[in-house]
């Protein structure tokens, strides 16, 4: 969880710092190609295992890309315009829209502690964004958007894991993400230069750790622990954008934040035997 949490924090600065040379549509193509060429070279280098590849739900892997992709694009966007803790803050409603979409895509059961969790976190998404006090911003309604795409991904992910191999699922992810990120950049990519190729390359590190790193956690530890220990990814990513971007952390940010991470952990604890480990990122 460790490693998760700095990857995480990782991707947000990186996506912050590169986001003055690419477009988000360029990032996203680039971070994976890059992906799937670091999958590729690493089953290449190890076991050369190439059936751990396989997957039998081509189809399932398109729609769950095609929403995590929403979710990664408009995280990204978000990332470049409005302070990485609100980012975080607004990103951890995912978890909400997986049980309010869960019901209908996977048959769980919405309890009343899943109902007021799912309030509550709707309650912190307005203290931090502040409508009426404050304009809501593109780049709050991209990371609502996004923490949605990501509720997609983590349902679509819950149903490949019974059939596809952590791996696959990763390499599928990068493989189909790439035509989607060309269409939307219009056929044209740019490069980046001087420190843009390390960002960039952080990104696309990063987000093959993370995603490692959390199968790791949920194979050592109880799902409930690893799903609260990420929790700390909001107090760590305001600390670091404070130290490196002096962005203040305000104290809506903390309070809406500390409602969204109270909904979370009730959504948690509510959940039955077998579903807490759901998860999903970017």
């Amino acid at each position: 969880m460790f490693g998760a949490l700095v990857s995480f924090t990782l991707i947000g600065v990186s996506g912050r710092e590169i986001a003055g040379q690419l477009a988000t549509s360029e990032i996203m193509f680039l971070r994976s190609l890059i992906g799937v060429a670091i999958i590729l070279v690493v089953i290449l280098l190890t076991n050369r295992d190439w059936s751990q590849l396989k997957t039998a739900r081509p189809g399932l892997h398109l729609i769950r890309n095609l929403s995590h992709f929403v979710g990664q694009f408009g995280w990204l966007y978000g990332v470049a315009l409005i302070p990485l803790a609100e980012v975080f803050a607004i990103e951890f409603t995912a978890p909400l829209w997986v049980a309010v979409f869960a019901p209908f895509f996977l048959g769980e059961r919405l309890n009343r502690m899943r109902i007021l969790a799912i309030l509550v976190g709707f309650i912190g998404i307005l203290v931090v964004a502040r409508p009426g006090y404050v304009e809501i911003s593109p780049g709050m309604i991209a990371v609502v958007i996004a923490a949605m795409g990501f509720a997609g991904s983590m349902i679509m992910t819950k149903k490949l894991t019974g059939t596809d191999r952590p791996v696959a699922i990763l390499f599928y992810m990068s493989l189909i993400q790439t035509p989607i990120s060309l269409a939307v950049a219009g056929g044209e990519i740019s490069l980046p230069h001087g420190m843009g190729w390390f960002w960039l390359v952080m990104i696309s590190v990063c987000g093959l750790t993370a995603h490692f790193s959390m199968a790791k956690a949920f194979s050592y530890g109880d799902a409930t622990l690893v799903v609260t220990m990420d929790f700390f990814r909001l107090p760590l990513i305001a600390v670091v954008a404070a130290l490196v971007y002096a962005e203040p952390i305000t104290l809506w940010v903390v309070l809406g934040g500390g409602l969204i991470l109270i909904a979370n952990y009730v959504n948690v604890k509510s959940a039955t035997p077998g579903t807490t480990a759901l998860r999903g990122k970017r």
